[in-house]
């Protein structure tokens, strides 16, 4: 990171800062990995690299949905990563989101509101083969 830092060679931090998330995560630091989290999203934005933004995204919804319980907020990251999925194309990401999403709502017993989520993942898994 600091190599990074003093050559401005941005282009890595995001990568850094997701794994340094993971990291902290793993080891039960979930302020310090939120915080490296949102780092890694904001130097994937600055170098334009968005479709790679998706990885962190997801990791805030799993840890606010599977940690803190916070449903609205992990539905929000979800989506979040499901319309950049959407718009760039990258399929495997969009089945992973539509995947949570609907893993929010089973949880929550809302059987409606689940099932078009799966089947979405089904058929773009299918149509994707």
């Amino acid at each position: 990171m600091e190599l990074s830092n003093k050559y401005k060679i941005e282009k890595y931090l995001g990568n850094i800062y997701n794994l340094l998330g993971l990291y902290n995560h793993l080891n039960g630091n979930i302020p310090l990995a939120i915080e490296h989290f949102n780092n890694s999203i904001d130097f994937y934005d600055k170098v334009g690299d968005i479709v790679e933004a998706i990885k962190p995204i997801n990791n805030l919804g799993n840890i606010y949905y599977h940690i803190y319980g916070d449903k609205d907020r992990a539905l929000n990251y979800f989506n979040r990563g499901y319309k950049i999925s959407n718009k760039y194309g990258f399929v495997q990401g969009s089945i992973i989101f539509v995947n949570n999403i609907g893993e929010i709502y089973l949880n929550d017993l809302q059987y409606n509101k689940a099932l078009p989520y799966f089947k979405e993942a089904i058929k773009t898994a299918e149509k994707n083969r």
